[in-house]
């Protein structure tokens, strides 16, 4: 516990020594040895997107493209940058998105099949017994914080940034009993 809360002081203060940490470093180790990578597992993924009350719903590139340059900060990514979450359900996709805005805004939902092959690491199973490391990469930022820069991120950013420099092209993780989410570095895998 005292670990991981000190190496998200080191990311808040200073992340580019994040791999230099003992977690760190522990964390890099892992995914660097990760044997049991996953391809997709459902035929259909959901993907949303809030847009505004009478607003023109989106088109289909926008709702297969991850917005480049501005992006809040994610679960899986930093701010700015461009990576591609999606669902195994409806329900997930929406429940995901209103998250982060209105649960009053319309959300737009594409319903897509993988067009191609991808490396995932799954995080996506119900913890049985404790396990911290999951737990600090599960949190869900506080309602009224509104920081851009999220403390509840910053580990399982730092997760994704391992991942990406060991050739694994996403993360399965956790969203409800309901359902499970996906998040890939880049869009391209999944069409209409």
């Amino acid at each position: 516990y005292h670990d991981l809360l000190d190496f998200i002081n080191g990311l808040a203060a200073m992340p580019e020594f994040a791999s230099i940490h003992v977690v760190g470093r522990q964390i890099q180790a892992v995914i660097a040895n990760w044997q049991d990578t996953h391809d997709f597992d459902c035929d259909y993924y959901y993907h949303g997107r809030a847009f505004t009350e009478g607003g023109c719903p989106y088109t289909e590139q926008q709702m297969m493209a991850a917005p480049y340059g501005v992006t809040w900060h994610g679960r899986y990514n930093h701010i700015g940058e461009s990576h591609y979450y999606f669902s195994d359900q409806p329900l997930g996709a929406l429940r995901e998105v209103h998250k982060h805005c209105s649960k009053k805004m319309p959300v737009q939902i594409a319903k897509m099949k993988p067009v191609q092959s991808v490396r995932l690491i799954d995080l996506s199973l119900e913890v049985k017994v404790p396990n911290k490391f999951l737990e600090y990469c599960r949190f869900s930022p506080e309602p009224a914080d509104y920081n851009k820069v999220k403390r509840e991120y910053l580990i399982p950013c730092y997760v994704a940034s391992c991942c990406k420099l060991h050739g694994i092209e996403g993360i399965k993780y956790y969203g409800s009993r309901d359902y499970t989410n996906y998040v890939t570095w880049k869009d391209g895998y999944l069409a209409y």
